[in-house]
């Protein structure tokens, strides 16, 4: 695989050297789990195979392409996804409609278990779910994946029919969204191959290409050197490997293949701008890149892949915390904001730290300026220890969770982490070498590195700045001009270096005196314990084994917004939405996520017409901090005014928004029909939030959670009732 190569910054060659104790960087491929069972036929076929038990007696199997619309040329645009479509048209084992009737028979059923997807750079099929009670069943899956590899029939009748199926698809995908994206391609990529490849394909070529240019795209494309075939379930690994042996050999070896050109995007010194208007837009999206190198295949698949992944998601978890800190002052400058690294847009050739924020639609300017000034001042000054430390808890935590559950992970999940490995390369260690070594790697590298990654990654070249909005009557859209302006004046400013408020206090003060057991009961069709305690709280218990590091819980208690009164209709809309933003205790929503790092744990209170409680989650090891939460949210709820008014305006501009949006009036219009303008059953609409009091609702909630007595929780997962 081809793809831009990468030379690594001097810092990261620093770092990794001294990681190796090493004056060379190694790149030596991390190696393949070893419950995989992977490998090549002669004919350059990939294969990975691997026996799953979850779920019991099913398998998936796949065949990944690495193949997509980025190869077609210009008058063969759509042509690759014209394809997909016709690999459920016919083969050479299974003619006309045979394939689909026959694993339909066996309870796969098309357009859900049965799909194909088409992408930029690849395509994929899967046969999901499959249930492998007999091995004939295996032997026919496998004759699909061989029929798609190579035999798909493409006879002329087959194509006629499809263009009608291609062009009502076209009609469907006929959006906004979708609009926007071709849009903005060819303004924000200029000069590159992805611009004007989107997979659809233009009504003229799909409806008018000849049988014969399918075909040859056929041929040249979809050959086993380029194919990756993936098979996990419940299946004798051995035995699915001499079948794919023995079946996919009569695929030939492709003789002076074409070769597969991975297109590149070019680099830009001054910022790309580009803006997209539509009529029926819902909201404004700001975007603005920094692009950059991708590693090269052998960086990605090395220790070098591992550690720049670390690096770029804990980057991305501190930047993100600083946005959740921002949205929560008064006025805040944009509704929701995000940032992470990966391919710019579409592209594998390139790479781009992405920041991306919704904003108000007269709130362009402060929120460009605000995602700017952001990524400015962590290049600038970079993160601080207390904020790179709650990030590397989360994401061992996160390390440690699918560790913790490695034996509870669906066979989708493998299918789509190898297929991704075929088509994009990468490393696939198993989680037991990622866990240890990622822990590793956390632990060895400090934060000075991280701040002198980002301050090196984030150039003033290979800037891009994007927005989409609606195109309305009295909505001022910026002009290109004015963002660049806002951009550049942004990066002269004056910023100040992040300062991170830390609370050393516990999340309880000091543990409340515990009460007693009354009572205790099995029920043994359930499999639950059962107890009353003394303070008239009922628990029930149910252990399970389906996850080894998760508890659900659930607690209820009768009452609900039936005892609001109607005169209070928007209250009793806007109470789930503004009831908890205030936080616990002494801490406010921001704080507690602090205290809260590395733990996995939540906890929120809700609301129906005839019951309140909680709903949460934790794991085994966090399950004492999951009852100092249910404790404080009796006791401690936090009323936070300035936090009420950020989350007000925000879901006032979100609400506003979604009124351009044609489905809400299809979903008012059903629920006025299904309730017969029961105030209670209307969604909130913007013109409630002006009647919102949050005084109301907090009293409210101190009502309903006043008295434990008539709650029962509920705990099911992986939780010992005589421990816990």
């Amino acid at each position: 695989m081809k793809r831009y190569i990468q030379v690594l910054p001097i810092v990261f060659i620093a770092f990794i050297c001294s990681f190796h104790s090493s004056a060379q960087v190694d790149l030596k491929p991390l190696p393949i789990d070893p419950k995989v069972r992977y490998g090549k036929l002669d004919n350059g076929m990939t294969y990975y195979i691997r026996h799953n038990e979850l779920p019991s007696r099913r398998a998936d199997f796949f065949i990944a392409q690495r193949v997509g619309s980025v190869l077609e040329e210009d008058n063969q645009s759509g042509l690759a996804h014209f394809l997909e479509h016709m690999a459920f048209n016919g083969t050479k084992n299974y003619p006309g409609k045979t394939l689909i009737n026959y694993l339909e028979s066996i309870g796969v059923k098309f357009g859900e278990n049965l799909n194909a997807y088409t992408i930029f750079d690849e395509t994929v099929y899967n046969i999901s779910n499959v249930p492998v009670s007999r091995e004939g069943i295996i032997d026919s899956c496998l004759l699909i994946l061989h029929d798609w590899s190579g035999f798909i029939n493409l006879d002329k009748d087959g194509i006629e029919k499809e263009r009608g199926v291609i062009r009502e698809e076209m009609r469907t995908r006929n959006h906004a969204s979708f609009r926007q994206v071709e849009q903005i391609l060819p303004l924000i990529m200029p000069g590159s191959q992805y611009a004007k490849r989107m997979p659809i394909g233009t009504e003229q070529v799909v409806m008018n290409f000849k049988p014969e240019e399918l075909r040859a795209y056929y041929h040249k494309w979809y050959r086993p050197d380029l194919q990756g075939i993936i098979i996990i379930g419940d299946i004798d690994v051995d035995q699915t490997e001499n079948k794919i042996k023995q079946m996919f050999a009569d695929i030939p070896k492709p003789v002076n293949p074409a070769e597969r050109i991975y297109y590149p995007v070019p680099d830009n010194d001054a910022p790309l701008v580009g803006i997209v208007k539509d009529k029926e837009s819902t909201r404004t999206m700001v975007q603005i890149y920094h692009k950059h190198d991708p590693l090269s295949p052998e960086e990605y698949a090395s220790m070098v892949g591992l550690m720049m992944n670390y690096v770029k998601t804990v980057t991305s978890q501190m930047l993100n915390e600083r946005f959740n800190e921002i949205l929560q002052k008064i006025n805040p400058p944009f509704i929701s904001a995000r940032s992470y690294d990966g391919d710019f847009l579409v592209a594998q050739t390139k790479d781009a730290w992405l920041f991306y924020a919704q904003a108000k639609d007269d709130g362009v300017e402060e929120t460009l300026k605000s995602l700017t000034r952001e990524v400015e001042r962590a290049k600038r000054f970079g993160f601080t220890p207390s904020e790179y430390d709650r990030a590397k808890k989360e994401i061992l935590r996160y390390f440690e969770n699918l560790y913790n559950e490695r034996d509870k992970r669906k066979n989708d999940s493998y299918a789509s982490e190898y297929a991704d490995h075929f088509t994009c390369g990468g490393f696939i260690p198993g989680i037991e070498f990622e866990y240890t070594n990622t822990e590793i790697i956390a632990n060895n590298m400090p934060v000075e590195f991280i701040n002198r990654y980002f301050s090196e990654i984030i150039t003033d070249k290979n800037t891009v700045i994007s927005l989409t909005c609606a195109d309305k009557e009295g909505l001022v859209v910026p002009t290109e001009e004015q963002l660049l302006s806002w951009y550049n004046e942004v990066k002269q400013e004056n910023i100040q270096a992040y300062e991170d408020n830390v609370s050393n206090e516990p999340l309880l003060a000091g543990l409340p005196s515990g009460g007693k057991i009354k009572s205790e009961s099995k029920e043994p069709l359930f499999g639950t314990t059962n107890f009353v305690l003394s303070n008239g709280v009922k628990v029930v218990i149910k252990p399970t084994q389906n996850k080894d590091d998760e508890i659900l819980m659930r607690a209820t208690s009768p009452g609900g917004s039936s005892l609001f009164p109607e005169s209070q209709i928007s209250n009793i809309k806007a109470y789930e939405s503004f009831c908890n933003v205030g936080g616990l205790g002494d801490f406010n929503v921001v704080e507690l996520s602090k205290i809260l790092a590395g733990k996995k744990v939540s906890v929120t209170p809700t609301i129906s017409l005839r019951t309140e409680g909680f709903n949460g989650n934790t794991s085994p090891k966090d399950f004492e901090t999951m009852l100092q939460l249910i404790y404080l949210h009796f006791t401690a709820p936090r009323i936070d005014e300035e936090a009420f008014q950020s989350n007000l305006q925000r879901m006032k501009s979100r609400l506003e928004s979604r009124e351009a949006d044609p489905t809400v009036s299809l979903v008012d219009t059903l629920y006025k029909s299904l309730y017969q303008n029961i105030k209670r059953a209307e969604r909130i609409k913007p013109s409630d939030l002006q009647q919102v009091d949050y005084q109301t609702i907090m009293n409210w909630r101190k009502d309903r959670y006043k008295d434990a007595s008539d709650f029962t929780f509920i705990f099911v997962g992986n939780i010992d009732p005589e421990t816990s």
